[in-house]
Parts: C-alpha cells; sequence; structure tokens
C-alpha cells in the first residue's frame, strides 16, 4: 500500500519548496520567521529555543510516564495523543509552524 502511494503520489514526499525559485527561497522564504527550524532558530536566537521546545518535551515526558503508569485497558487512549505530539514535535523541529507559538 505504500509503496502504491509513492508510486502514484511521489511528489507528496518532494519538499514543499522544491519547485520555487532559488532567488526567491533566499530573499523570500528563508526569511519568513515561522517557517524557520530548529537549527536555524539554534544560530540565529538559541535563548528562545527553550521557550518554544521545552514545554512540548515535557509534555512527551509525562504523557509517556502516564502511559506507562496506567491500567493497561486504558494504555491505548495515550497512544494516539503521544504519536500526534510527537509528530508535531518533529514537524516544529523542521519548520517551527509546526509549534504553537511565533518565533521572536
Amino acid at each position: 500500500m505504500i509503496g502504491a502511494f509513492i508510486s502514484l503520489f511521489a511528489g507528496c514526499l518532494a519538499s514543499p519548496y522544491a519547485q520555487l525559485d532559488p532567488l526567491v527561497v533566499s530573499l523570500w522564504v528563508d526569511r519568513v520567521q515561522e517557517s524557520i527550524s530548529l537549527a536555524t532558530m539554534l544560530r540565529l536566537g538559541p535563548e528562545e529555543v527553550l521557550g518554544f521546545y521545552a514545554f512540548p518535551l515535557i509534555t512527551l515526558g509525562i504523557a509517556a510516564a502516564a502511559l506507562i503508569r496506567s491500567n493497561p485497558l486504558d494504555r491505548f487512549r495515550w497512544v494516539p495523543a503521544i504519536v500526534a505530539l510527537a509528530a508535531l514535535f518533529g514537524l516544529s523541529v523542521w519548520e517551527m509552524r509546526g509549534t504553537g507559538g511565533r518565533p521572536w
């Protein structure tokens, strides 16, 4: 099924900015604050990183602890929330837009 998706919709796996002119990327896209990555944020404003990334990491830790300590019958309730939070955290590492806040 995954192979069929990849063969039919290979363009979905490419970077969303792959088709943009490199001049547009360097003059506009790279300067949009909410599209900066964690690496760029560490370079431009490392003091802001803790404010944007600490809360989701703490929340992931608490949710994982709750999953481990919960009743085996209730564990499934935690799984979708943890998966969604981990996915959003991963997205925010690539692009700040995935977090709940705004940089700077």
